[in-house]
């Protein structure tokens, strides 16, 4: 054989090799952070060990964080959305109005910082990576109370958005002039809502203690994982729910409407047949959790 042309052979087998031996090693982190617990943590799966911790300030609540395209972490502290780098140095601030709460705050299939805001109105507001407004939309929830009208909001590859509206059991779509185009019955405390396709939704039901699948054209229930279902772990409050792509599911189970009873898993990633892969269990360094951010995991569905 041609000797350069076996030297290529083996160049091309040594790079199959290292990149490879590369995933193999690449461990699985995850962004969690949750209402009532004090920090925002990056957690090693494998090596079951915080990584990196960002100390919340006193009162604040923590419903939704993510990691920006180049790796700084947004998050929503009910009193507004911050982006802070590694170094906890924070980048980018959005102070909340009095008598709201913004419990909201994602990266969109574009790059571009989504918040959601409870009020009267309720609003979405979408910036750009340089923290310029490009987009506000309002919109009247018909529920009085702030902290009980929405908390994840997600805008859809159509452009439109999805909001649970929390105190009312239902998802709504709305498109950017916030008029409404669907609303589709959930029950239970709608906490995040994903769109898998146009006609399949997964929303998380909070205190119904249920993950809902259903196509939001014809209300058809495609699949529901009820409190009971998982084998020793009791559903609490279905907080946010995430499709990873190899079809398995993670779920924050977060635990705070029910203090005093049994201490059970805050979050865990089971099967399609519901089987637990693993889970993770409150603990002295790690709190309730109602937010999760598969790092390792680009092909996710959150």
């Amino acid at each position: 054989m041609n000797l350069k042309k076996l030297t290529k052979q083996l160049l091309i087998v040594v790079s199959v090799v290292l990149v490879m031996t590369s995933c193999s090693n690449k461990n699985r982190e995850i962004m969690i952070a949750g209402s009532g617990w004090n920090k925002i943590v990056r957690y090693d799966l494998d090596d079951q060990r915080i990584v990196w911790s960002h100390q919340l300030e006193r009162g604040q609540e923590c419903n939704e964080v993510s990691l920006t395209p180049n790796g700084d972490v947004l998050y929503s502290y009910r009193r507004g959305a911050k982006i802070v780098g590694k170094d906890h140095r924070t980048l980018w601030n959005y102070d909340a109005p009095d008598g709201t709460e913004l419990q909201s705050a994602s990266i969109t299939i574009d790059g571009n910082i989504l918040l959601g805001q409870c009020g009267s109105p309720a609003e979405i507001f979408e910036y750009d990576r340089a923290g310029h407004l490009l987009k506000k939309i309002t919109f009247d929830t018909g529920v009085k109370n702030p902290h009980g009208q929405l908390r994840r909001v997600r805008k859809t590859e159509r452009g439109t958005y999805l909001v649970p509206i929390f105190g009312r059991g239902e998802v709504w779509e709305l498109n950017d002039s916030g008029d409404v185009l669907k609303k589709v019955k959930v029950g239970g405390v709608p906490f995040s809502a994903i769109e898998m396709a146009e006609d399949h939704w997964m929303v998380s039901c909070g205190d119904g203690h249920y993950l809902l699948e259903i196509n939001p054209l014809t209300n058809e229930v495609i699949r529901k994982i009820e409190r009971d279902d998982i084998h020793n772990i009791p559903l609490r409050f279905v907080a946010e729910s995430v499709r990873l792509s190899s079809g398995n599911t993670l779920i924050c189970n977060w635990g705070g409407h029910e203090r005093g009873k049994k201490r059970v898993s805050s979050l865990m990633e089971i099967t399609p047949e519901k089987e637990v892969v693993w889970s993770i269990e409150l603990s002295d360094s790690l709190g309730m959790v109602s937010s999760v951010f598969p790092v390792w995991d680009e092909d996710c569905m959150r």
